[in-house]
């Protein structure tokens, strides 16, 4: 069954969907860059 991808929770069985912060997202992506920018100039 397909979810709507902004949907809080499963219209079936009730089941609310965790929440991904932006932030989080965007500090894995800096650490990414820094870990390949680390590799290349050392």
């Amino acid at each position: 069954m397909e979810v709507d991808g902004d949907a809080a929770e499963c219209p079936v069985c009730g089941y609310e969907f965790p929440v991904q912060r932006r932030i989080y997202v965007w500090v894995a992506v800096i650490l990414l860059l820094l870990g390949v920018l680390y590799y290349f100039l050392r």
